[in-house]
């Protein structure tokens, strides 16, 4: 007997292998691994190091320039590391590096060059630098500066020429054109928009000082009362291989305009009263809703004009009853017509509306303001 149990006992301590062991837990056999512990070496240094800051400020440049900025990455470790890729973030950069494999105690130079086409006011360009390995590890290089314009005396916004009347929509504009640089010089004018309802000349003239300078004269008159604008290109010449341009954008508008969004309105015929929105936008800073008026007027309709967040316009409901519908659609070209003091009235078609037709463009207009 006690040889038996000395067996059954040699037979459990076999079952149980070093590492491993079993237990009982809600009457499920688990098994326990022991973990090992291994030494990991620290990533840290196993990476190439940047000399310095990543972002290079380049300062004040202009269009002929073409800012190079040099950043170094030494390799302080015992062991050859690589660079994976360089990945510009931006097709204006252009990016090299002498060497892709540093040995221990080198360094490699990551030059990076800007072409500043299309480039205005300050900027911010950046370069991705992938280490090779497991982490792959990235570096952000940056360069920042400001690009000025070749000539300075442009606005850099469009110009808004207002005026209450035809008599009075005549508009003369001058300039003063200064170059960033003394080898550049102007072309004769040339306007890219041609408009009926304006009569525009421009005119350029060579100061005695600065060297370069010149006095940019634009006339504009308005021959009808819609909106209109206009296009003036200046060529730039003294630059090699560069097709360089300056823009002038100019807007005329005279008197003041109604507009309204939408600007058509279905109707079906409903046994239920109808509701729709409209959105008025004026040309004053802030609108009044007792000097709008409509028409018609029918009886069982209902226009309630009130302000909203953006001053100059107007959200205004139209109420209409099952017979206003039936009493409007029955006229022949019906529409809505709004009117504001000393603005260009607005008009909304009104039609009949078919099965796919949804007038919930007008509810979605109070949600943008």
């Amino acid at each position: 007997m006690s040889r038996f149990l000395f067996l059954i006992f040699l037979g459990g301590l076999v079952a149980v292998h070093p590492g491993h062991a079993e237990e009982v837990q809600d009457g499920v056999r688990k098994r326990r691994t022991a973990v090992r512990r291994r030494a990991v070496k620290d990533d840290d240094t196993s990476n190439l190091e940047l000399v310095g800051t990543n972002v290079a400020t380049v300062g004040e440049v202009t269009l002929l320039d073409s800012p190079q900025s040099v950043f170094v990455l030494t390799n302080r470790t015992d062991q050859t590391l690589a660079i994976r890729s360089l990945r510009r973030t931006c097709a204006c950069i252009t990016a090299s590096a002498d060497t892709m494999s540093v040995p221990p105690g080198g360094s490699a130079r990551i030059t990076m060059v800007l072409d500043l086409t299309g480039i205005q006011g300050p900027f911010k360009r950046a370069l991705w630098v992938t280490l090779a390995g497991p982490d792959r590890k990235r570096i952000l290089l940056q360069q920042v500066g400001t690009v000025l314009p070749l000539f300075t005396g442009l606005p850099d916004d469009e110009v808004m020429l207002r005026a209450p009347d035809l008599a009075t929509a005549c508009w003369t504009n001058t300039f003063v054109l200064t170059p960033t640089d003394p080898s550049l010089r102007l072309g004769t004018p040339l306007f890219v928009t041609t408009n009926s309802a304006l009569r525009q000349t421009a005119a350029l003239v060579t100061n005695a000082t600065p060297q370069g300078a010149c006095t940019l004269t634009v006339v504009l008159q308005a021959l009808t009362n819609i909106h209109a604008e206009a296009r003036l290109l200046l060529p730039v010449t003294g630059t090699k291989r560069r097709n360089d341009q300056l823009l002038l954008k100019l807007n005329a508008k005279v008197g003041q305009r109604l507009t309204v969004r939408p600007d058509q309105l279905y109707l079906r015929v409903s046994p239920r009263p109808t509701l729709n929105r409209f959105l008025l936008r004026t040309d004053t800073e802030s609108a009044d809703p007792a000097l709008l008026t409509w028409t018609p007027q029918l009886e069982g309709m209902t226009v309630t004009p009130q302000t909203v967040k953006s001053k100059s316009s107007l959200l205004v409901t139209l109420t209409l009853t099952p017979q206003a519908v039936k009493t409007w659609l029955a006229q022949p070209e019906a529409s809505l017509s709004f009117a504001y003091t000393n603005h260009t009235p607005t008009t909304v078609r009104v039609l009949p509306a078919l099965e796919d037709d949804a007038d919930a463009g007008a509810e979605e207009e109070e949600e943008e303001e």
